[in-house]
């Protein structure tokens, strides 16, 4: 995409964490390039943040988990997001099944909803997942830190997370 999607948009940036015990990674933003939108500045704004220990066989309890910080954020921005379009971005790595299904699942759950696909090599069934390396999210990473110093992405003062920091087996039932 040339420009992002605008308008009543918002995306969720999620790495899954479906390779083992590690972290899953939730970020969501808002993007326009209006010269005023509500009280939203120009650019990036940071709506909701979360960082969850879990583990490859709590799938459900990831996706809902993920699900539920989305509704999170449309509750805390109402006047911005109430029927916003949600655009997720799943990394994959490796693991199209897992971007599939979470893409899948907050498609169910949060309408109206977006969906980015392409193709994976050798197949013509669509994919929602984006690849990526350790190196590329390093240089995100680094990318994002500039972004900030430089005042170029906004951290709204209500930055919604959960406040939870981990899922246990108990949250699948």
């Amino acid at each position: 995409l040339k420009c992002p999607p605008q308008g009543n948009v918002f995306f969720v940036a999620v790495d899954p964490a479906c390779g083992g015990p590690s972290e899953m990674g939730i970020v969501s933003f808002y993007f326009s390039s209006a010269k005023t939108l509500g009280d939203r500045p120009l650019g990036l704004t940071l709506l909701g943040l979360e960082s969850v220990n879990t583990q490859r066989v709590m799938m459900e309890p990831n996706w809902r988990f993920l699900v539920d910080h989305i509704k999170g954020v449309r509750n805390t921005y109402p006047h911005l997001l109430a029927r916003a379009t949600v655009v997720p971005i799943v990394e994959s790595q490796g693991s199209q099944t897992t971007a599939n299904t979470f893409c899948g699942r907050i498609q169910e759950h949060c309408q109206p909803c977006l969906l980015l696909f392409g193709r994976a090599k050798n197949s013509s069934e669509p994919t929602y997942g984006v690849p990526t390396t350790a190196d590329k999210k390093l240089l995100m990473v680094q990318r994002l830190q500039a972004l900030m110093t430089d005042r170029q992405i906004l951290i709204d003062s209500r930055l919604y997370t959960s406040g939870r920091r981990s899922l246990s087996t108990k949250d699948a039932d």
